[in-house]
């Protein structure tokens, strides 16, 4: 059985795997920050936090995956701004979900494991690292800033 730490660092190596085979570079922070990876693909960057789920568990009579959306020992939302992207990878099936910090308002989410309902259309969604990707500028302006009043690794 793996720790909750465990589980974490396995689903950012194969996220981080499989950006690499994309032909992406992955960058990890090596200061806190809300972000697990920075990927750099075409020229321009996207901030990305993995959340994992070792496997799926009864949730209202349907077998779900649960994935803790939040920072601060699952307490807060992470702040506007400081996420461009979420992967929420099922470790078990290394099933990934690649979601928008717009549409991830909550603090918790359950995706059915026969993967269908609202969160199909995020099902290895990758084209969206490009979508919310920003130029090298905006990359250098974000990864400059002071994380102390943001949501720092987790």
């Amino acid at each position: 059985m793996l720790t909750g730490i465990q589980s974490g660092a396995l689903g950012e190596s194969i996220v981080t795997a499989r950006l690499l085979r994309m032909g992406c570079t992955v960058l990890t922070p090596s200061t806190p920050e809300p972000y697990d990876i920075m990927v750099t693909l075409n020229g321009r960057c996207v901030r990305v936090q993995v959340k994992s789920a070792t496997k799926p568990h009864m949730h209202r009579r349907q077998l779900r995956y649960g994935f803790l959306v939040s920072c601060g020992g699952g307490k807060r939302m992470y702040p506007a701004g400081s996420v461009d992207i979420f992967v929420l990878i099922a470790l078990d099936t290394e099933s990934c979900w690649v979601i928008p910090e717009q549409h991830m308002a909550r603090r918790s989410v359950k995706i059915p494991a026969n993967k269908s309902g609202k969160w199909a259309k995020y099902m290895e969604a990758w084209g969206l690292l490009e979508e919310y990707s920003v130029s090298p500028e905006t990359c250098r302006s974000r990864s400059g800033r002071s994380p102390s009043s943001d949501c720092n690794s987790g």
